[in-house]
């Protein structure tokens, strides 16, 4: 038998969706490449920081632009890219953290979630290789919990469609979503047990040392 879906007033005004979750599977990434005999102390690399669906999807129906932050160093250092892909290519000279900020469409009820990408622009090594580029993705999940009803409903009518094509694609990497989750969830398990662990040692070993004292 179907679970009855439940719509309540939040506190700020809206009608959700009692108890649900809606999660878009995302890879955050950056790709550099090296700019061999045309690159310049500060300009030796160029590469393009970027967010897009783990399933090859088109987000555009959820997201509604993406503001990269750079560092301060770049002139106009956040920017914003409001159409797919969500992509942003710049050239440079030195690795640092990318604050992605992905706003949503007005109905979801949420403004936006911020991500972090770090650009790679070494290999293991630290050397440069002109003929191969440096990629580096973060597979996420942005979980929805008790979206409105509005954006409940037109996210459960909407057909899916390719993501616009990109030119980078042929260095992104292969997820499998359920499995990648299933792996995060398994890893947060076993940290909760070794911490769990660890806090009963302690725990044993503050009792002993109070039994000789």
């Amino acid at each position: 038998m179907a679970q009855k879906e439940e719509v309540y007033s939040a506190k700020d005004g809206k009608q959700r969706m009692k108890g649900v979750s809606i999660s878009l599977p995302v890879v955050t990434g950056s790709i550099a490449f090296y700019l061999g005999k045309k690159a310049t102390e500060h300009a030796s690399h160029r590469w393009t920081c970027y967010i897009r669906s783990a399933t090859g999807e088109d987000m555009s129906h959820i997201i509604k632009k993406v503001q990269f932050g750079l560092h301060s160093s770049f002139p106009n250092a956040n920017r914003m890219v409001e159409y797919a892909p969500f992509e942003l290519t710049e050239v440079g000279w030195g690795e640092f953290n990318i604050a992605v900020t992905v706003f949503f469409h007005d109905d979801c009820g949420t403004e936006s979630v911020e991500l972090t990408q770090h650009l790679a622009l070494y290999d293991s090594s630290g050397g440069n290789n002109a003929k191969r580029p440096i990629a580096s993705e973060v597979f996420d999940e942005i979980v929805f919990y008790e979206p409105t009803e509005a954006f409940y409903r037109r996210i459960m009518g909407h057909e899916p469609t390719p993501a616009p094509p990109s030119q980078l694609a042929q260095f992104h990497s292969q997820y499998n979503p359920q499995y990648d989750y299933r792996r995060i969830q398994h890893a947060r398990q076993r940290v909760a047990q070794i911490t769990a662990n660890i806090s009963a040692q302690l725990a044993s070993t503050d009792a002993a040392t109070a039994e000789l004292t």
